[in-house]
């Protein structure tokens, strides 16, 4: 990582650590901050091992009781109600890191949200202290070269063995048509979700390892799997069969999955997709050189430092933000009853008419249709950002940090040869999504708004708009690239 990669990733984490009151005493706190604010000086900060050494030490020991702190932050009644956010982003994003999958912890929330959120939080910490474990997990193939099934020796089952074991054990055959036979992989996770995210990868290196090791032979999963050790005993989707994270909706939308002119725009767009569809075919670190190139290839000049790019695809989804969480509520609440639903299922009205009487709706608290707990959030968020539109700026910030870590994590593959990245798990979480949600956005540009708006024309709209938030009372937030 070069000095200013560094500068900016200590100067990140050091405003965080010092809102984290997860991490433990303000000594402990403290003691993290001046290592950070040490950055990269080559005397005495992070380049030295003994000072990386003890900013480790230090991680290990807030990991200790992070949760449980948390707990007691909030019994004592330190956490107020604008905390919230920083509070749900810091548990989830520790749970994460702590190697439970995402629906397990979507699951588990959901079974225990009547539960006091201190008792809660206690809970995932006891959570948090039990050790992984084995698992065995059975993945159905539709085509497997001969060349692996004899590798894999006991491993491997026959498509007519697979359902006799299942049947033997009173469990449901593969769902779809019978395939090529199936592979048990032995992973070490923490829970079933998690065992089928290992096996996922593994699936995903084993087809990789056949593109390049057989001569005209595929590898192709059928899309599921199942823990075999778990008490459940169901299939579960492979990342591949669950609906798409990395969607650009725009491409359908705006008539471009068969373009009516072939213009330079509509090349460097298609360029883009096709580097953002390596998420779902390739493994990480593959996928990780192709997002970026399709950040820099539409948002970077020959002469630029790629943070550049980076910091406008920030500002595009930043800009953007207001429009994509109003047009998601549009769409759920216009199935709902009430004045507000009825004005969105107005078809004589344009979309973007339709989304004003809904912001207005939001801005002004005025009564909303039965929302669900995840809308009901996304109200909440629009309305702080009306009541203060420094949150997008922070917003913003936000997408910096992460778009500069997928730039950093490109360098340390490309220019430093480094495949042991403790960062690519959490980047690969987030950030394929957050440039499908920029790319969209320049689709919508391009497409909708004015001819002749590049994605760089666009990116300096959108910083242009954000650096003046504030300036003009009059502006609608979700019209900032308008």
């Amino acid at each position: 990582m070069n000095v200013e990669g560094l500068t900016f990733v200590c100067a990140s984490a050091r405003e965080q650590v010092e809102r984290d009151v997860g991490i433990g005493s303000q000594a402990t706190r403290d003691a993290m901050t001046t290592i950070l604010a040490t950055g990269p000086d080559k005397q005495r900060g992070l380049y030295q091992d003994h000072v990386a050494d003890s900013l480790l030490q230090l991680i290990r020991r807030a990991e200790r009781g992070y949760l449980r702190r948390w707990a007691r932050a909030v019994r004592q009644g330190d956490v107020q109600l604008e905390d919230a956010e920083l509070l749900a982003r810091l548990v989830a994003a520790h749970l994460l890191d702590a190697g439970f999958a995402a629906d397990h912890v979507y699951g588990w929330l959901d079974a225990k949200a009547d539960k006091p959120l201190a008792d809660l939080l206690e809970l995932a910490d006891e959570m948090c202290t039990e050790d992984a474990r084995p698992f065995q997990v059975l993945v159905p193939f539709q085509s497997l070269p001969g060349e692996v099934a004899d590798a894999a020796g006991d491993r491997f089952r026959t498509a007519e063995a697979t359902e006799d074991f299942l049947a033997a054990r009173g469990l449901e055959k593969p769902p779809g048509r019978r395939g090529a036979g199936s592979l048990v992989f032995d992973v070490v996770a923490r829970e079933p979700w998690s065992a089928v995210a290992a096996a996922d990868i593994d699936v995903r290196r084993l087809a990789a390892r056949a593109v390049v090791g057989l001569t005209s032979k595929t590898v192709s999963a059928a899309g599921w799997a199942m823990v075999l050790d778990s008490v459940h005993g169901k299939w579960r989707p492979l990342k591949s069969r669950q609906q798409k994270d990395v969607l650009v909706t725009g491409i359908a939308r705006h008539g471009l999955l068969i373009p009516k002119t072939r213009g330079s725009s509509a090349r460097d767009l298609d360029d883009a997709f096709e580097l953002l569809a390596a998420v779902d075919t390739s493994t990480s670190w593959a996928s990780v050189a192709a997002i970026w190139a399709a950040v820099e290839g539409l948002l970077g000049r020959a002469a630029d430092k790629g943070t550049l790019a980076a910091d406008r695809m920030a500002a595009v989804v930043a800009a953007g933000y207001v429009r994509a969480e109003l047009t998601d509520l549009a769409t759920r609440m216009a199935k709902l009853e009430g004045p507000v639903s009825e004005d969105l299922r107005d078809d004589s009205q344009p979309f973007g008419v339709r989304l004003d009487h809904l912001f207005v709706a939001i801005s002004s608290k005025q009564p909303l249709p039965s929302l669900t707990a995840e809308d009901g959030a996304a109200v909440l968020r629009l309305q702080s950002i009306v009541d203060d539109p420094e949150v997008l700026r922070r917003v913003e910030s936000y997408l910096k940090a992460s778009f500069r870590r997928l730039y950093q994590q490109r360098n340390l593959l490309l220019h430093g040869g480094r495949f042991d990245s403790v960062v690519l798990p959490m980047t690969m979480r987030s950030v394929p999504i957050l440039v499908a949600a920029g790319l969209d956005r320049v689709v919508y540009a391009v497409s909708d708004v004015r001819d002749g708006v590049t994605p760089l024309g666009l990116a300096a709209r959108a910083q242009n708009e954000l650096a003046m938030l504030g300036s003009d009372g009059a502006r609608q937030l979700h019209r900032l690239l308008d």
